[in-house]
């Protein structure tokens, strides 16, 4: 049997996601004793990896290498034929076309993502709403965007554009109401803009299996401290319990103690 899951473009929510998947998938298959007989890959359109830096890479790769996980980066999906059990992948980015058939038993895959309808009229040709990286502000006036409607672009060389996942949507949601704020209390835009925090770093916890996880700590924009940076560790069983606080922190942060407590 062949597990497929296929990354179909960029961006999508939280990168690491499709990683964790096939780490479940095949603690899933293990336990049930059929791992051996079963092939997972996964494809995703960016080469030689989606996100992060060399030591991003480093683990993420070793760690699929180790349970046998097959990767298969650059390329893009072009279709599926479902009557085939087929996936037509097309290589990503500029020059000659290479493509691929990959015929799969289950298919899962990420859905490009789209704002929802009330807000295409301020997207950008990107299909998003642009923002400022660290205020979130708008060309519209008194309109902030944070989270999978933005579009930022971070300053680095060549330009990269922000990630859309939940750890950074909560900061840039911060520094979005440190504007509004600041506004509603007389302050004029340039006033407001210095009350917005510098810097944006965040911590992931991405599942590995088997009650494991990999620490993700990406540093986005620099402050004070330095330098933007990528932490990132190899499977740890401290990193999944801090996953499991970080959910229940998250949960209480936004829903309440009963959210906790009922889960």
């Amino acid at each position: 049997e062949t597990i497929v899951f296929a990354t179909s473009r960029a961006p999508y929510k939280c990168p690491p996601a499709p990683f964790e998947y096939v780490f479940l998938i095949d603690e899933m298959l293990t336990n049930k004793g059929i791992r051996d007989s079963c092939r997972i890959v996964l494809t995703t359109p960016k080469k030689p990896f989606p996100f992060g830096n060399d030591r991003t890479k480093e683990v993420f790769v070793s760690t699929m290498e180790k349970k046998n996980i097959e990767f298969i980066p650059g390329f893009q999906v072009a279709g599926v034929r479902g009557d085939d059990k087929a996936v037509d992948l097309e290589s990503f980015g500029p020059g000659d076309k290479e493509t691929r058939e990959l015929k799969y038993d289950v298919l899962v895959g990420t859905w490009p993502q789209l704002p929802v309808a009330p807000f295409r009229p301020l997207c950008n040709d990107k299909g998003y709403v642009a923002a400022d990286v660290r205020t979130m502000e708008t060309k519209f006036e008194g309109v902030f965007a944070v989270g999978d409607v933005s579009w930022m672009m971070l300053p680095s060389t060549p330009p990269k554009p922000h990630p859309k996942a939940g750890g950074f949507a909560i900061p840039c949601a911060e520094n979005a109401c440190a504007m509004i704020e600041a506004l509603i209390g007389g302050d004029s835009l340039e006033e407001a803009r210095k009350k917005v925090p510098e810097g944006r770093k965040a911590v992931c916890y991405a599942e590995s299996g088997f009650e494991t996880g990999i620490v993700v700590g990406p540093k986005l924009l620099p402050d004070s401290d330095g330098p933007p940076g990528f932490l990132c560790e190899h499977p740890t069983e401290e990193a999944y319990h801090n996953k499991s606080k970080w959910i229940a922190d998250i949960k209480e942060r936004f829903f309440g103690a009963a959210a906790v407590s009922n889960t």
